[in-house]
């Protein structure tokens, strides 16, 4: 993801793999001499040595949180770690180049005091070393005379102390040097548990809210982030990750430890691949492979794409369809999913239930009625993808099973008007940052996902105003735009249509409850609710992370 922001990512894509391994050497260097009083210049040169390589060449700091190469001492394998998190950060929030140069100067200096014992600690002794744990405390307390102002003051802020002070006494830029460590120091101990599931138990470890946003920030980048540089196997066959869309792995194979130029893309079949976390580098011209792949045309596709994300646009909808029947065709021809859900919906009111396979005899067998409410579902349907949520196919269950309990509610409205419903009514859980951070599930362990929808669906009153827009928006009935307002607490004083509409709607989101919100065992819903309803449902839920 190529977000616009203060600072300079307009460069080309040149890094070659000999600036990165000359950058980890001089790290390594750095650290191996004796502090002088112009440690701290030395420290910017290297900083700006790693802007340098990362300015142009996204993948190839995503890929450095993954890759580690072999011959680099521990603390190098930290240090750059950290202060490409940092240079991340630092680019999504828009700061300015200095900050950013500051931050990996800092973040750099931090390890002077420990990278020598550290690096003949153990590996089993380093997850309890406090000089890991709080390097910044040992470098204060041994070169404070020499460090820049800038470095001093952050570590200082950045002590144990100060992080028990109320969130807005914290100082942000000394949260982010304390967490990119964190995140850091985990990846090396850590390395097969992989970015995603690192940063979330990071985001459920933290008690302040600062901590939090950042880590936001982080994840708001995008899947590119935590697959990029990841491996992937199937069988036999083995690839790099670069970019993971929904289904679609954008990956550069490698046979034989020989990892090619050309991009290709798989999707996810029922043969699913396995992703390996924590990557041993040992040949550097992945780097130059991995640089070279974001001018390839696939990638470039996958930039466009997610520049031009999905808007939730009713009004193009009604003009879509007023278009005259064949160049209506030639559009929706060019949307592959949204042509499979209309020929899915047509095969489903088929009455004989035979598969409809063309686009125009499935838009004459639904109807002009149905059609922008189709639509509308394909427009959600994407939008709801770009969202990138880790429990997407979970959300997506919880969807199936509201438009199942919405059919079996008498609301006297068209098929595909109901299943839209569906898809308004749950969107905004598809926008819940939260979800995107809770830690990964096991068969059944679902109870933090439950509860956060829960307390969304029952409680918020920003999910309340989301629904009220989106229903307002797509032009569904006026009373049931009303009814959202008491699905809750259905009123007594309302016309009888907006009562009705409320405890249709509470109804359905009960059996959503009862199917995916509750733990409760599947023995005892089979005589609770229909045999079509506890089909779309399955239980204990599985989450693939």
């Amino acid at each position: 993801m190529k977000p616009s922001s203060g600072m300079n990512n307009n460069a080309p894509a040149q890094t070659k793999p000999h600036q990165w391994q000359q950058l980890y050497q001089a790290i390594t260097d750095f650290y191996q001499q004796q502090p002088e009083q112009n440690i701290h210049q030395q420290a910017e040169q290297l900083a700006q040595r790693l802007m340098g390589c990362a300015a142009g060449a996204d993948y190839c700091v995503f890929a450095q949180l993954q890759l580690s190469p072999v011959q680099s001492p521990f603390s190098t394998l930290l240090a750059v770690k950290q202060s490409c998190l940092l240079y991340l950060l630092a680019r999504q929030q828009q700061w300015p180049d200095k900050l950013c140069l500051q931050l990996i100067s800092t973040a750099l200096l931090s390890l002077i005091a420990v990278a020598g014992a550290v690096n003949k600690l153990p590996e089993a002794q380093r997850k309890d070393a406090k000089s890991l744990h709080f390097p910044g405390r040992y470098c204060l307390a041994r070169y404070q005379q020499i460090l820049p102002p800038y470095c001093r003051y952050w570590l200082q802020h950045g002590s144990a102390t100060e992080q028990n002070k109320p969130d807005w006494q914290q100082n942000p830029f000394s949260t982010a040097l304390q967490l990119t460590s964190l995140i850091a120091r985990q990846l090396l101990l850590q390395p097969t548990a992989g970015l995603l599931h690192t940063l979330q138990r990071c985001y459920w470890r933290q008690s302040h809210s600062l901590a939090r946003m950042q880590l936001e920030v982080l994840v708001s980048i995008g899947p590119v982030l935590w697959h990029c540089g990841n491996l992937l196997q199937q069988q036999q066959q083995q690839w790099l990750v670069l970019d993971k869309q929904a289904d679609l792995w954008l990956v550069l194979p490698l046979r034989h430890q020989q990892l090619q130029s050309s991009v290709h893309s798989i999707r996810d079949t029922s043969g699913q691949p396995i992703e390996i976390y924590g990557t041993e580098l040992s040949d550097w011209s992945w780097l130059a492979c991995i640089a070279r792949s974001e001018s390839s045309d696939l990638i470039q596709q996958a930039f466009t794409a997610k520049k031009t994300s999905t808007v939730l646009d009713f009004d193009q909808i009604v003009a879509l369809c007023d278009l005259p029947q064949q160049q209506l065709l030639q559009q929706l021809e060019q949307d592959t999913a949204g042509s499979e859900l209309i020929l899915a919906a047509a095969s489903k009111a088929n009455r004989s239930q035979q598969s409809i396979q063309q686009l125009k005899h499935a838009i004459l067998l639904l109807g002009a009625e149905q059609l922008p409410w189709l639509l509308a579902q394909i427009q959600c349907q994407q939008f709801a993808v770009e969202q990138h949520q880790p429990c997407h196919q979970w959300l997506v269950q919880l969807r199936l099973v509201l438009q199942q309990a919405l059919t079996e509610q008498p609301l006297a409205l068209p098929t595909a008007q109901v299943d839209l419903i569906s898809w308004l009514l749950t969107l905004p859980l598809w926008q819940l940052s939260t979800l995107r951070l809770l830690p990964g599930f096991d068969l059944g362990s679902c109870q933090q996902l439950r509860s956060q929808c829960q307390r969304q669906i029952w409680q918020s009153e920003h999910y309340l105003k989301k629904i009220q827009w989106l229903f307002h928006h797509y032009q569904q009935p006026k009373a049931l735009q009303q009814a959202l307002l008491f699905f809750r607490s259905p009123p007594q004083a309302q016309s009888d249509l907006v009562r009705q509409l409320s405890q249709h709607l509470q109804a359905a989101w009960r059996r959503c409850d009862q199917l995916m919100l509750q733990p409760a065992p599947a023995s005892t819903l089979t005589e609770q609710v229909s045999a079509t309803l506890l089909h779309q449902c399955y239980y204990p839920i599985r989450l693939s992370m």
